[in-house]
């Protein structure tokens, strides 16, 4: 890939967190405050060699 970026959302839109860096993992916290257990919402966009944009969205599931 030559770009790649995350954002976690929480149920209510608020972006929780961002990062452009594969090997940088969500942590599950806010402004180093863990995030209760819930279903996040997360969009993943990724550009290949080619040029080609992938987009992928789902949702994660916080357990502790």
């Amino acid at each position: 890939y030559t770009t790649y970026q995350i954002i976690i959302f929480d149920r209510w839109g608020e972006v929780l967190y961002k990062s452009d860096k594969l090997e940088e993992p969500w942590d599950g916290t806010y402004k180093s405050v863990p995030c209760q257990m819930d279903a996040y919402v997360y969009h993943v966009s990724v550009t290949s060699f080619s040029g080609e944009l992938y987009k992928y969205s789902g949702t994660v599931i916080l357990v502790r």
